[in-house]
């Protein structure tokens, strides 16, 4: 609907390699494989022929955001999307979720949480309001097909101009603004903590920390109990 040329749904600074892009210059990194303005996995500036039920998938967050915007909606935080996708219930509906060798059209996916939405874990991952400490990355969650099943239930964060094949998005729209949006729209401080800039301990206290992994040195009593001199398909 001509969104890439819309600059009024851009609402947030891109920010890119530690520096704020122009406007005109971040919609130029917003193309289709045939350099038309769409989601990475586009061509001609539409979505691949019988792939009308599948999530749309190859876009940044900045993408996502406008087209929230653009839909009246708005991008859900980590706080609603994880409560929404019922991480509690992931052991019935991991099972039932697409991580497997591609995209599948929504309508054939089968899990769903007490909520009512439909294929939160695996298909596509989705892209979440709040952005992190590591500058220009933003939470995006539940994992796509091409992801360990763990990741459902885990946060990872990417870099808001990251248009992965497997990255996706949806919407909400809140029934009412709480006193607490703002709160739940804040930065997520993700722990971290740079070994290199850590004094080393003396050598007496890295004695100690060795203790735990020392073994009696008896002998190890090895026996050779078959050799295989073939070839063979394992090495």
């Amino acid at each position: 609907s001509g969104g890439y040329a819309k600059q009024a749904l851009w609402h947030f600074p891109f920010l890119k390699d530690g520096r704020t892009l122009g406007w005109a210059e971040a919609m130029a990194l917003f193309t289709d494989r045939t350099g038309r303005p769409g989601p990475a996995t586009w061509e001609v500036g539409d979505y691949p022929a019988g792939q009308d039920q599948y999530p749309v998938t190859g876009i940044s967050w900045y993408e996502a955001a406008a087209f929230a915007q653009f839909a009246g909606k708005q991008l859900p935080t980590i706080f609603h999307w994880d409560l929404v996708a019922d991480l509690l219930a992931s052991g019935a509906i991991i099972p039932l979720s697409n991580y497997g060798d591609g995209p599948q059209s929504v309508d054939t996916l089968r899990a769903i949480s007490r909520f009512g939405a439909v294929g939160m874990a695996g298909n596509a991952r989705e892209w979440t309001y709040n952005e992190s400490n590591r500058r220009g990355e933003h939470f995006i969650l539940g994992g796509g097909w091409n992801d360990e099943v763990y990741s459902f239930n885990d946060a990872y964060t990417q870099n808001g101009f990251d248009r992965s094949a497997t990255n996706g998005f949806r919407c909400m729209r809140p029934v009412e603004e709480l006193a607490v949006a703002e709160t739940l729209r804040r930065r997520i401080d993700l722990p971290f903590r740079d070994y290199a800039s850590e004094t080393p301990v003396p050598d007496a206290v890295f004695r100690q920390f060795l203790r735990p992994f020392d073994y009696d040195t008896t002998p190890l009593n090895a026996r050779v109990e078959s050799v295989d001199d073939k070839a063979s398909d394992d090495w």
